[in-house]
This record gives structure tokens, C-alpha cells and sequence, in this order.
């Protein structure tokens, strides 16, 4: 009985250090009281926070999991492991502990949403179209959140037709959805029907009070449409509100280096760092301000801890648009091997990679120095588009440098018979000529010596 009452007072001491900011004694202190009596669900949820806060994410999990083993009926406990997951990197676990949690609690839509949206973070898009079918045999109705999501997945697809009808259902079965009407504006300017993408925003605005979010996905549209002085009075509304809005004055940061004030952006980036240092761009768009700034070896050392947090950190997976970006800033920063791996991530984002994101992996993985993954990409370039003469050219070559003679000649023709005035096909096949030769020198001693012994020659 006394142990189970210093327990008790062990617990309640934690969460009273908890509060007042002494986490490494609450975490001490709650620990004690797990020693004492283990089969308490939530004290090993309560040790999960005070490890989550103290930044130990992969910790916090097996409590939060110790804590869901113990109380299987919890789907909080889940919902915690799940962030604690997210926190780690690792969103297909997260999106696994969230369909658990959404199936015990079976219609809660919100969190069924965040099923969908955590498979579609990890570019498991066709696991988030399940999820939004099973979604809606649990919930036996269409659920507006997650349609958003569902839309969210194929827009990043760019499935657009398909996005675009989710987003309406959306907002024809719930109109106050902001979220909605936003990602469908985004969609509208995505796909080049930009007046549509206005007169949505101006609506919005005109009805309700800016939502950041919002606002500076209107900012950026009247930006790109050349309406600098408005974009800005919008995002100055948006930090009046919010003075530390990161995306606000990641936008600024945008508009500035546009304007070619490098200086300036570079400076408003290092504010967004400060701010949030997960944003999944900024850190991407300071380096290519150093480039411009001629500051290289600065840019290609925050280049290269960028990447490395893109391929670690899978829940600030970009879009592939973005990771496209990514890759020809890398190659802009003479850095091949990671741009060779943005522009791979950013293929692998959509059903059908566009021809241009592949001849920029082609030249990313040959200027790697891979030769035989710089050939499988130019061929998949040549299925699509035949009369490429780069792929060609690159084929050849190519093969020539790995001596294989027969199939650089095979190209080469190909090539001149598609581009018969190319001049790079022709210097290859003066190369090509210089090398065969080079190859009947080099056999020649061997002929010789088998002559002079009265071997037959092979």
C-alpha cells in the first residue's frame, strides 16, 4: 500500500515539475513512479510528453506504444505516438498508429483526414486513396476534410481534374471550410486559370476575416501576376496579426529576391530560420541567395544540410515541383550526387514524371560520374520523346567511355540518322573513330606474337 501511495505522489510531483518547467526532474521523478507500479497506461503517456518536449522523440514513442499496450481501447495515446512519430521522421508509422486510432474511434473525420494527409506526405498516394475508401465505410457519409485531403494527394499528383471535384464536394457539403476554397484557388492558379484563383481569394477576403494561410497564398498569386504593392500590403496585414508568421515573411523573402535585393532576402531568410526551423524551403532558398551573392562555399554547406534533412526528415517531403527546384539549385552549386537525389525523390512523387524532370536527373546522375544510372534515365528520356538528341548524345558518349565500342557506334548512327547536322553527334564520331583505332593498335603486338609463333589469329 505505501508503495503504491509514494507512486501516486511521485506521479503528481512530475506533472507538478512538468508544469513549472523543470522537465529532467519531472522526467526522474516519473520514471520513479513507472518503477514502482508499470501497469499505469497514463503515467507512460505522461513520461512520452516530457520526453517529446525534451526533443527525444524515439523515446517518447515506446512510452506512448507502452502506454496504448496497456490501455488498447485509448486512441489518444496513439494519436501521441503518431505525432511522436511524425517528430522522428517516420510518417508511415505515424499514418499506421493514426488508422488505428481513427478505427477504434471509427467516425472521427478529422482524424481520418490525418490518415490521408500523412500518407500523402510520404508519397504514398495510393495508400491515401485507401484510407480516404475505408474513411468513408467507417463514417458512412462523405466527410468535406477528408475530401480536402483526398484532394491534397491528387493535386500533388497533379491530378487535376479529380482535385479540383473533391475540393467543390468539399465546399458544397460544408461552404465555411476556408481550407477548401484555398486549396481550390491554389489548384485554379496551379493549372493556369488565374482570374478564377483571383476572383476566389477577393471573395473570400471580402467575406470573412484573412485566415493567414489564406492570405498568403493570395499574396503570392498577385506576386507572380505582377501586383507587388498589393501582395505586400497583404502580407503586412498577415504579421500585424501575426508578427511571427514565418510563411509571411518567407513570402517577403521570395518577393525580395525576385527584385534582385539579395542582400535583403538573404536576411529575411535567416529570420524565417529563426522562426521556424523546420520550414521545408527556406533553407534551399537562402542558398541560392549566396549563390547570387557569390558566397559558395557558405551556399553549398547550407545546400548540403538541407538535403540531408529532406531525405532523413520524410515528413517535410516537398512537392515534386519543388524537389525539381531543389535539384537544378544543386547543379547551379556544382553539387551532383545530391541533386542527382532531390531530382530521383521528385520523380518518384509522380505516376508520370515529365520528360524535363527526367533529362535534368539524366544530367544530375552522369555528372555524378554514373554512367550506367545516367543511361537507364535517358533511355526512359527516349521512350517518351525519340528524337531527343541529348539523350542520344549522352548514350553514346556514354557507352564510349566505358569501352563499350559496338553500342556507342549503335547510338551514334541512331543519332545521325534522326540529327544528321548535330555537331556534338559528329565530334562523337570522330571520338568514336579515334577509339577504334586506338583499340586495333592495342591488339596489333598480340597479332604479331601469334604470327611469329605459327598460331592461328583469332
Amino acid at each position: 500500500m505505501n508503495d503504491w501511495l509514494e507512486a501516486e505522489r511521485l506521479a503528481d510531483q512530475a506533472a507538478e515539475l512538468f508544469e513549472s518547467g523543470r522537465v529532467a526532474e519531472a522526467e526522474e521523478a516519473i520514471r520513479q513512479a513507472i518503477e514502482i507500479d508499470g501497469d499505469r497506461a497514463e503515467w507512460h503517456h505522461q513520461l512520452g510528453v516530457v520526453l517529446q518536449i525534451s526533443a527525444r522523440p524515439a523515446e517518447a514513442i515506446s512510452s506512448f506504444d507502452a502506454a496504448f499496450d496497456l490501455a488498447p481501447d485509448e486512441p489518444e495515446f496513439l494519436q501521441s505516438a503518431a505525432a511522436a512519430c511524425a517528430a522522428a521522421g517516420d510518417l508511415t508509422a505515424a499514418a499506421c498508429r493514426l488508422e488505428t486510432a481513427a478505427k477504434i474511434t471509427q467516425h472521427n473525420d478529422m482524424l481520418w483526414a490525418q490518415v490521408i494527409e500523412a500518407h500523402a506526405a510520404c508519397a504514398a498516394h495510393d495508400e491515401a486513396e485507401s484510407s480516404f475508401y475505408l474513411a468513408e465505410t467507417y463514417l458512412e457519409t462523405s466527410s468535406p476534410l477528408c475530401l480536402i485531403a483526398l484532394g491534397g494527394s491528387l493535386a500533388a499528383r497533379k491530378m487535376w481534374s479529380r482535385a479540383e471535384w473533391c475540393f467543390e464536394e468539399a465546399i458544397r457539403l460544408d461552404g465555411s471550410i476556408l481550407e477548401a476554397h484555398r486549396r481550390l484557388a491554389d489548384l485554379k492558379a496551379a493549372t493556369g486559370a488565374r482570374d478564377e484563383a483571383m476572383r476566389v481569394y477577393e471573395r473570400l477576403v471580402s467575406e470573412a476575416p484573412v485566415e493567414p494561410a489564406l492570405a498568403i497564398s493570395w499574396s503570392v498569386l498577385l506576386a507572380e501576376e505582377g501586383r507587388t504593392t498589393e501582395a505586400v500590403e497583404v502580407l503586412r496585414s498577415v504579421l500585424e496579426s501575426d508578427p511571427a508568421n514565418a510563411g509571411a515573411h518567407f513570402q517577403f523573402g521570395c518577393m525580395a529576391m525576385r527584385e534582385g535585393h539579395l542582400q535583403q532576402a538573404a536576411m529575411t531568410f535567416q529570420i524565417v530560420r529563426r522562426l521556424d526551423r523546420h520550414h521545408p524551403t527556406c533553407d534551399l532558398a537562402l542558398g541560392e541567395c549566396l549563390i547570387g551573392l557569390g558566397q559558395m562555399g557558405d551556399a553549398r554547406r547550407l545546400l548540403a544540410a538541407a538535403v540531408q534533412r529532406i531525405v532523413e526528415s520524410r515528413h517535410r517531403i516537398l512537392m515534386a515541383s519543388d524537389l525539381e527546384a531543389a535539384g537544378q539549385l544543386l547543379l547551379r552549386a556544382s553539387m551532383p550526387v545530391e541533386a542527382a537525389e532531390m531530382l530521383r525523390m521528385a520523380v518518384k512523387h509522380e505516376e508520370t514524371p515529365s520528360v524535363t524532370t527526367l533529362k535534368l536527373l539524366a544530367r544530375a546522375t552522369y555528372m555524378a560520374g554514373d554512367l550506367d544510372g545516367g543511361k537507364v534515365v535517358s533511355r526512359q528520356v527516349l521512350r517518351r520523346e525519340p528524337d531527343c538528341v541529348a539523350s542520344l548524345s549522352n548514350l553514346a558518349l556514354a557507352s564510349l567511355l566505358q569501352d563499350q565500342l559496338g553500342l556507342s557506334a549503335a547510338w551514334i548512327r541512331r543519332g545521325l540518322r534522326r540529327h544528321p547536322r548535330d555537331p556534338a553527334l559528329r565530334v562523337l564520331r570522330r571520338r568514336w573513330m579515334v577509339a577504334y583505332l586506338r583499340s586495333i593498335v592495342r591488339r596489333l603486338p598480340g597479332l604479331r606474337r601469334a604470327q611469329s609463333s605459327g598460331m592461328p589469329s583469332a
